[in-house]
């Protein structure tokens, strides 16, 4: 008589996740409101840009002459074309108004050369009046595939005070510069996308006679960082026989199975870490070898696998 035994897969996912500081100058003094923002590869910025306003003043301070305007642009750590928040491996980000205008450069441009600056004017009114400075947006192009983690920086103001008019921004007196006005913070939190093939999660791995004593089943994995493999199984790593007769030997009606995967071995009720593979993904093989079944009975063996993927800590 033939054999037919069936194992069947669960898959389980699971998910993880958090804080954030300007300084004078000789005739302005800039406030930023801090940015504190979630960008999450896997969900809506994997089509869609972030967009966060920014929220700036200008205060006037006391000079002569009395500045009728201020010319500006923000100061990023890193990069000239490029900017990365918080390093090299940072998302990449930058600040434009609301014409599309880039008035972000990197340390070694030469300020305000570039036309790449806001202005904000002042009235005929108190010194230390205040002004808005509006239509300034921070926005993180979506798309990207950043690890999970906090990514911070503080971007620096550097701009020049007008006593008329905003024609001659690029002799008119010399370029000054605010440390620290826009503290910027970034998380990235530690998500994870586990799927069988077509999407599924729940699959099942045949082993018809036993012609073969090893079959796989491809998961697709995405992470934004690493991430611990937890598998549990009903049997407690056998297949059973389906009703099986009374009183028989229980060596003859279960077959005992190994895992493993990703091309690691992996042990049931034993939590393993993985690193992350990113918002591309990886497909990565769970193995199961079952043990010989030459002397087992006759019927249908099964056993339930539940696998778990849970974003590990970092």
């Amino acid at each position: 008589m033939s054999q037919r035994r069936r194992l069947a897969l669960v898959l389980l996912a699971c998910a993880a996740l958090a804080p954030a500081g300007g300084a004078a100058a000789a005739c302005v003094n800039f406030s930023g409101a801090s940015i504190s923002v979630t960008y999450d590869p896997l969900s809506g910025q994997s089509r869609s840009d972030l967009v966060q306003p920014i929220s700036l003043t200008a205060a006037r301070q006391t000079a002569s002459p009395e500045p009728s305007a201020v010319v500006g642009q923000f100061v990023a750590q890193s990069g000239q074309s490029q900017f990365r928040l918080g390093g090299h491996d940072g998302p990449v980000y930058t600040v434009v108004t609301n014409d599309g205008t880039t008035v972000i450069v990197g340390q070694s441009a030469p300020p305000l050369q570039q036309l790449q600056y806001f202005a904000v004017g002042f009235p005929n009114s108190p010194t230390h009046v205040t002004e808005t400075v509006g239509g300034l947006k921070l926005v993180v192009p979506g798309g990207q595939d950043v690890a999970a983690g906090t990514y911070q920086e503080s971007l620096s103001v550097q701009y020049r005070c007008l006593a008329g008019g905003h024609d001659d921004v690029q002799t008119h007196g010399d370029a000054a510069t605010q440390s620290a006005v826009l503290p910027v913070t970034i998380t990235v939190p530690n998500k994870i996308s586990a799927n069988l093939a077509g999407g599924q999660s729940r699959g099942q791995i045949d082993f018809g006679d036993f012609d073969q004593l090893s079959h796989r089943v491809s998961i697709q994995v995405r992470s934004t960082g690493p991430y611990d493999l937890l598998i549990s199984s009903d049997n407690n790593g056998k297949m059973l026989l389906d009703h099986a007769p009374k009183g028989a030997d229980a060596d003859s009606t279960s077959i005992g199975y190994k895992l493993s995967y990703g091309g690691a071995a992996v042990s049931l009720g034993s939590q393993g870490r993985f690193d992350r593979t990113g918002v591309a993904g990886d497909d990565l093989d769970l193995v199961v070898t079952a043990d010989p079944v030459a002397k087992k009975r006759a019927g249908e063996y099964r056993d339930t696998l539940t696998v778990t993927f849970t974003p590990a800590s970092i």
